[in-house]
């Protein structure tokens, strides 16, 4: 099996540099953020300055109600890697709204995950959201809490 494998990365390059990408998606809790329509994901990746982006598919899966409201879906992908993934890129062709919470996304490297900071729909009705949503790695910030008790000992 191993010289099947080797052979086959040795005659197609591009089968031995994909990988699998791993999509966990949560639909909002927001009234009518669940959609029917065809919803399509690019993985975009920054790194050391040059921009990659690579289309990942449709986001369905056979034989199942997918982006409903208040729901957890999941879809995987077999593509070729672009490195670290920085931002998610969905596209609609429908009007029918969908409202995406958050999103994780992983390969072989560390799982990051995305929010949907500008709480916008996707849909191709402008006065309803976004034709094209882009959503991206943020930051991480560190917050100090300072706290300091009463030099006062006995109850008031």
């Amino acid at each position: 099996m191993l010289r099947l494998t080797l052979l086959l990365c040795f005659l197609t390059e591009t089968l031995c540099s994909n990988v699998l990408y791993h999509i966990e998606l949560k639909t909002s809790e927001i009234e009518s953020s669940g959609t029917d329509d065809e919803i399509h994901v690019t993985a975009i990746s920054r790194a050391n300055g040059n921009t990659r982006s690579q289309y990942l598919g449709e986001l369905d899966n056979s034989n199942q109600d997918d982006l409903e409201h208040d729901s957890l879906d999941v879809f995987t992908f077999w593509q070729p890697d672009i490195g670290d993934i920085d931002c998610l890129r969905f596209t609609t062709r429908s009007d029918d709204g969908w409202h995406m919470d958050y999103v994780t996304v992983s390969t072989s490297r560390q799982p990051v995950t995305m929010y949907n900071v500008d709480s916008r729909f996707l849909s191709t009705d402008s006065s309803e959201g976004l034709r094209t949503m882009t959503v991206c790695v943020q930051g991480t910030e560190t917050y100090y809490i300072r706290t300091q008790t009463s030099p006062q000992r006995t109850p008031v």
